[in-house]
């Protein structure tokens, strides 16, 4: 069994180009047009809420690579003389997409920040940190993965780390004219969806390089 690795890739990365186009149309719309988009609409579209289109596919992007890294974690248990190291990566990079994609769907950082009254970021900005020191530390000095599955997984941790942290800190930190605000949700769910394509891509790559050993 292979995965179309680069079918995957650029069709998901066409899906992101197309929810970023709706988006900034609903969203520069009110300029050029006589009437209002239907406020359902802009809301099933619109970037920075939940429990809409932009939601469900990322969610689903991050589930994919939970499952692909079940995947690999069970061939690594199959083999006898797997290093435990590489299959416990697995399943710690398992657990944390899973996680993941229940925090986008169930919004946990923001229900926890609003529960301990602080920006969820700066929960979350020491976790991810660590887990981000770990996950390189596996991928180029463990080198659990192939060097091609590891450049993929390096970008894109890079990328969501961009648009997930540092964009939202810009929000905590600067209150930002509106239009400068559309611009870095742009960049802020941008770099969120393409990191999470990217590691998937990684993923997918060092799960086809697993079957054809």
């Amino acid at each position: 069994m292979f995965f179309p690795v680069k079918k995957i890739f650029w069709g998901l990365i066409v899906v992101v180009i197309l929810l970023m186009a709706v988006y900034t149309f609903n969203t520069l719309s009110i300029n050029f047009l006589p009437e209002e988009l239907p406020e359902a609409f802009i809301e099933k579209f619109h970037i920075d809420q939940e429990a809409n289109v932009p939601t469900w596919f990322s969610a689903s992007v991050l589930f994919s690579t939970g499952i692909a890294s079940f995947l690999i974690y069970k061939l690594e248990k199959l083999l006898p003389d797997t290093d435990r190291f590489q299959y416990s990566f697995w399943l710690i990079f398992m657990g944390l997409f899973f996680f993941l994609s229940l925090d986008e769907a169930a919004m946990v950082h923001e229900f926890t920040g609003n529960m301990l009254n602080v920006g969820w970021v700066y929960l979350y900005a020491p976790v991810a940190v660590l887990l981000l020191a770990y996950c390189l530390y596996s991928l180029w000095g463990r080198k659990v993965v192939e060097p091609a599955a590891a450049r993929w997984i390096t970008i894109g941790m890079m990328l969501a780390a961009f648009g997930g942290m540092f964009m939202e800190w810009i929000w905590f930190q600067f209150p930002l004219p509106y239009a400068w605000n559309q611009a870095r949700l742009v960049l802020e769910e941008g770099g969120e969806m393409l990191g999470a394509i990217f590691i998937l891509r990684g993923v997918l790559t060092e799960a086809n390089h697993r079957f054809q050993q």
